[in-house]
């Protein structure tokens, strides 16, 4: 069985922000676990995950795993954390986010 692990990034118009998800995909490269190892980005940046995917199965993956990494600061991180507070707050009333 080959394993593939697609790191997916938000993507950004800041070529330096996108260098987060390519150094993670290189250290999990690095350390091992799976036979194949990509990144992708939803917009901004390429390659995207249609690409990303189309690749790990041309290098012969059966199982790919894909992991959403949206840690990084910037607009659509904050902008989903407010987005998740107002929705709780409306079912937890007595809920305190920060």
């Amino acid at each position: 069985m080959e394993k593939a692990i697609i790191i997916l990034g938000h993507g950004s118009r800041q070529a330096d922000a996108d260098s987060t998800i390519r150094r993670i995909a290189a250290d999990i490269r690095s350390i091992g676990g799976f036979e194949i190892v990509a990144h992708a980005f939803l917009q901004h940046t390429r390659p995207g995950p249609e690409e990303a995917l189309e690749q790990c199965v041309k290098e012969g993956a059966d199982m790919i795993v894909i992991v959403p990494f949206f840690l990084q600061p910037g607009g659509m991180s904050a902008r989903m954390s407010r987005r998740c507070s107002r929705k709780q707050g409306a079912v937890i009333p007595e809920l305190r986010s920060t």
